[in-house]
């Protein structure tokens, strides 16, 4: 009987081994440039669907900046911060077509994913620095290249609500 108990206890402990590792494969396998590249995607291909693609797609720090400049617009009754759509980086467009680069990672939560947006006749250039928090990648930060300088959208929010 002895012997019966412990190896439905070795059984336990061996189980919740291996559930463990299988969670950290998973974990792990959320932190390669493949499903960065996957989920990068899977927000563009959705963004006509969702009401309110900065809720579901980017990171905590970006939306309570983006709400506080809501929120500092709507007071002011006036757009304001806002002059095109990040997501597009144009202030008209028709059915965009996106080709991603290869992300790359910076550390084990941050990771750079470059993409050039063609629509209505022209092309514009896209990184997104992405981080990954709530068990997945999330846009953090829109940058744009104007000229040889770089721009950075979480910056210039942080700018505009001092």
């Amino acid at each position: 009987m002895k012997r019966i108990v412990t190896l439905i206890i070795a059984s336990c402990i061996l189980c919740g081994q291996v559930s463990a590792m299988t969670k950290t494969t998973t974990q792990n396998d959320r932190l390669d440039s493949e499903y960065i590249n996957d989920r990068v995607s899977e927000i563009y291909n959705s963004l006509n669907e969702t009401k309110n693609p900065e809720a579901k797609f980017t990171s905590e720090q970006f939306y309570k900046l983006w709400q506080t400049m809501q929120a500092k617009d709507a007071s002011l009754n006036e757009v304001g911060f806002v002059s095109s759509n990040h997501w597009y980086q144009a202030q008209d467009f028709e059915k965009p077509h996106y080709e991603f680069g290869t992300a790359e990672k910076i550390s084990g939560t941050t990771a750079i994913v470059s993409l050039t947006i063609n629509d209505l006749g022209s092309s514009r250039k896209l990184i997104l620095l992405m981080v990954y928090e709530r068990g997945n990648w999330y846009v953090d930060d829109f940058i744009t290249e104007e000229g040889q300088l770089f721009r950075s959208e979480k910056a210039a929010l942080k700018r505009y609500l001092q």
